[in-house]
């Protein structure tokens, strides 16, 4: 039995349901409640109506006798049948009483991927992709607590974008309305400028195959680029890309955001580095601790407000450290955010963006598909007050 985790589920999805379904177990119940449940995608009222009913009887219903009963009432509205029948086949999956054959999910593969273009809202349109990324893996055992995970993380998305899927994020800003990334790896490393809405790589400049590119940030007109391990940083002109100069530095480069006192850097220790922009001389350096205890893979950084927020290397949080003392003052939790997708293990979060104008924030990750504007959610009390 799912029960309240279920229930919770469609809540932090957004879906409205009636007074039943709060009170209800997963059975029959539960079952003959999903017949108000409201869905992500807006329909004609008729059309909404038929869809209602259809998914009531799901529990009793085989898989064909179910989609005939949606194509009763999907003439009036094929595209947003399309979009309705994926959502509610995959949503719904733990209820059937028989898996849907091999042909069966080919089929909702291709409606939830049309119902895509139904989708109006940041929420809707990840709601459906999530339905896709299931028919792409349907031997998938764990797909309902993947999709528990992806509902918590929900709460927190503004907006989402497309990224590049091959762009190993390894720094992140935004100036002047656009992104600016550098892409790791030996011989796939890259300095870009990124349309945000679109993801698409408006400038591009490769990096020699010999470095493997990392932390990323501006200065006053030029970008600062690290790399892991070859104690180089390059500076490009911000407008063409074109080399200015380069600086050395001791140790590795993870990350590198901008203070209003210099340069700060992280080498995937709990030390971070401030240095001189000029000529990445060592100013000062501080611990980063919480309570007491020392946090290190620290990663990609990003200066928000005061705070230098950093990327943990290989966990869905981002530490808020306070840049005089390096105690850390709060974390944000992101876990969940690519749960429905099947990533390889370095696909991990890592990539801050901060548009200090708007006071907008986006995070994305290494290989990730997908780039979000997230806005931050206090944790309940009892859940730990420095958590969002």
């Amino acid at each position: 039995m799912v029960g309240s985790s279920f229930r919770s589920t469609l809540a932090a999805i957004g879906f409205a349901a009636s007074p039943a379904l709060a009170g209800a177990q997963h059975d029959t119940h539960d079952k003959a409640a999903l017949g108000t449940v409201r869905f992500p995608v807006s329909c004609a009222p008729a059309v909404q109506a038929g869809f209602n009913r259809a998914v009531a009887l799901l529990h009793h219903m085989t898989y064909p006798q179910a989609r005939a009963g949606f194509e009763q009432v999907a003439n009036r509205d094929p595209r947003c049948a399309m979009a309705h029948w994926g959502i509610a086949m995959t949503l719904f999956q733990p209820l059937w009483p028989t898996r849907p054959s091999v042909q069966e999910r080919r089929r909702g593969l291709s409606e939830a991927t049309q119902g895509l273009s139904l989708a109006t809202t940041a929420r809707e349109s990840l709601f459906v992709e999530s339905v896709r990324e299931f028919f792409q893996e349907p031997e998938s055992n764990d797909y309902w607590r993947r999709i528990q995970r992806w509902a918590g993380a929900l709460e927190k998305v503004h907006a989402a974008y497309p990224h590049d899927p091959e762009a190993y994020t390894q720094g992140l800003i935004y100036r002047g309305g656009f992104l600016y990334e550098s892409t790791g790896r030996n011989g796939h490393s890259t300095l870009r400028k990124v349309k945000l809405e679109t993801g698409a790589v408006l400038q591009q400049r490769r990096v020699d195959e010999e470095y493997f590119a990392e932390g990323l940030t501006e200065w006053k007109g030029r970008l600062f680029q690290l790399t892991w391990q070859s104690n180089v940083a390059f500076v490009y002109d911000l407008a063409s890309f074109a080399p200015v100069r380069t600086l050395r530095y001791p140790g590795e480069g993870w990350g590198l955001t901008g203070a209003p006192e210099g340069l700060i850097l992280s080498d995937g220790s709990a030390v971070l580095r401030v240095l001189d922009p000029e000529t990445f001389r060592e100013i000062r350096r501080v611990t980063v601790r919480d309570a007491g205890v020392p946090i290190d893979q620290l990663n990609e950084l990003e200066f928000v407000r005061g705070e230098i927020w950093a990327n943990v290397w290989h966990t869905d949080r981002i530490a808020r450290i306070a840049p005089q003392t390096g105690r850390v003052v709060g974390w944000i939790d992101l876990s969940g955010l690519m749960s429905t997708y099947r990533l390889e293990a370095e696909a991990v979060l890592n990539g801050i963006a901060y548009d200090a104008a708007t006071q907008r924030l986006f995070v994305t990750g290494k290989l990730w598909p997908r780039l979000f504007e997230i806005q931050l959610v206090p944790k309940a009390a009892g859940s730990g007050q420095r958590s969002q």
